[in-house]
Parts: structure tokens; sequence; C-alpha cells
């Protein structure tokens, strides 16, 4: 069953995750490049597409955003190199 006070439980947690996100963001000058673009690199023979191509405190770097119930303590090893 499904109440109206989870509902608002969810929304006020979404709500604080944006906010978050958005202190986030001007702390280190996100400044987004390209949406959704596919990248492969046949040296590592592995591919994808990230969310979003941005300069991330003056450096490049790739944005992925994801959903989850609980966040790793660290990235998984195919995301580090």
């Amino acid at each position: 069953m499904h109440s109206a006070l989870s509902d608002l439980d969810s929304v006020a947690k979404a709500w604080s995750a944006f906010e978050g996100f958005c202190r986030w963001r001007e702390q280190h000058a996100v400044r987004s490049i390209a949406h959704e673009v596919t990248l492969v690199s046949e040296t590592h023979q592995l591919g994808g597409t990230p969310d979003c191509i941005a300069f991330v405190g003056g450096e490049i770097g790739l944005l992925d955003f994801k959903t989850c119930g609980k966040a790793p303590k660290e990235p998984y090893r195919e995301q580090s190199w």
C-alpha cells in the first residue's frame, strides 16, 4: 500500500539530492560540453554513453547520473583507469 507520507518523504529526498548536486556543480565550476555522446575505445575494448561530457574544475570529465537506494563506497572497477 502506498501512502502520501512516503510520497512526501521521497520528494524531500529527491530535492535534497538535487540541491546537493547544485552545490557540487557550483563548487567545481561545471560547464557542460555535450550530452549522450557514444564513446568507444579500441585500445581498452570498451564503450559507453555518458550522460554528459563537461569541464569539471577546469578538467574534462564524464558525468553519468545514477539513481539508486545506496551509493557505492567507491567507483566500480570498470569506471576507473
